[in-house]
């Protein structure tokens, strides 16, 4: 198990934030261990389905399946990929129309996998490791484990998931006692119990 910190975009009612994230493997060996994720390869970007903004809507959505599919931040701004993006409308399936000028652009997996391998950048697979979230937020006076469905604070941080192809898991409801206790493993940085703590959810 490895467990993460990582800093999140802030939100009106957050004036401090810790996010532990736990990749969570399923106590049993092989294609178990992992999830598959299989909104990779599309991505909503601003555009329309007409053909004048097909090219320039298919190199946006591009630019973000490449961050999905390499692991790597770097690769939407990446000099070497500048040649793949150019072509990305020969790449693209499917165009369609989203919320109020947006547009779903979905590509062929294994032709963008292959032109990403050309040039030389990694290609992660469609099975990833779900990721088990702890999330501290600061509301004085106190600091609580946050992450409801409707949580703004969730939204952010699954906004950040799907940008980077990341499979999440919540901890249910919990009650208080078992809220603070969670709260100061992951303020203290207790790997010992925050992988107890995983187990209840069937991770290692």
């Amino acid at each position: 198990m490895r467990t993460l910190t990582f800093p999140l975009v802030p939100t009106p009612a957050r004036l401090w934030l810790a996010a532990w994230l736990v990749w969570a493997f399923a106590a049993v060996p092989g294609p178990a261990c992992a999830a598959t994720v299989e909104w990779l390869y599309s991505a909503t970007v601003p555009g329309d389905v007409t053909e004048a903004g097909r090219a320039q809507a298919a190199a946006e959505a591009l630019r973000q399946v490449a961050v999905r599919v390499t692991g790597r931040r770097a690769a939407a701004t990446d000099p070497a990929l500048a040649p793949v993006y150019a072509d990305a409308r020969r790449f693209a399936q499917t165009f369609q129309p989203a919320a109020a000028g947006q547009v779903t652009v979905g590509f062929e997996s294994g032709a963008v996998d292959a032109a990403l391998a050309r040039a030389g950048q990694p290609v992660w697979s469609r099975e990833r490791p779900v990721t088990l979230v702890l999330l501290v937020v600061d509301r004085p006076p106190a600091r609580v484990l946050a992450g409801g469905p409707d949580s703004e604070d969730r939204r952010a941080v699954e906004r950040a998931a799907l940008a980077r192809g990341l499979p999440l898991a919540w901890p249910g409801a919990l009650d208080a006692a078992t809220a603070q206790s969670a709260i100061e493993h992951v303020l203290a940085g207790r790997v010992d119990a925050l992988r107890e703590f995983a187990g209840r959810y069937g991770a290692e």
